[in-house]
């Protein structure tokens, strides 16, 4: 995270535990829902788990509140600034950042996913 200039570092965890990092605020309406936190940490290890994590998570941006205002704020502020989302899954590839990536992508937002 250190390696990435930002003007914005967002942690987009539920729970930070005991993480403090200087200058990365946590945000975690951006975060997936406790219940679909715990779906994908309890069926992670099968092969498809992503795809269906996928589908909810998307659904979830368009449909639940804090969510779906929390992407839009995201948009907004990313299109002035630059913008590094933080989580604790090794794999961009395979969380919940890299579909906010795509959303915003989708609307428009330059992004680089690392």
């Amino acid at each position: 995270m250190h390696q990435y200039d930002a003007d914005y570092k967002f942690f987009v965890v539920l729970r930070p535990g005991k993480v403090h990092v200087q200058g990365l605020r946590h945000k975690p309406d951006l975060a997936p829902s406790a219940e679909l936190f715990q779906w994908a940490q309890e069926h992670k290890h099968e092969s498809n788990w992503f795809d269906a994590y996928s589908k909810q998570f998307c659904y979830d941006m368009q449909h639940r509140p804090g969510l779906r205002d929390a992407v839009k704020q995201l948009e907004a502020l990313a299109a002035e600034h630059s913008v590094l989302l933080v989580c604790f899954c090794p794999d961009p590839l395979t969380c919940h950042r890299s579909l906010i990536a795509t959303e915003l992508q989708r609307r428009g937002v330059e992004v680089e996913l690392h």
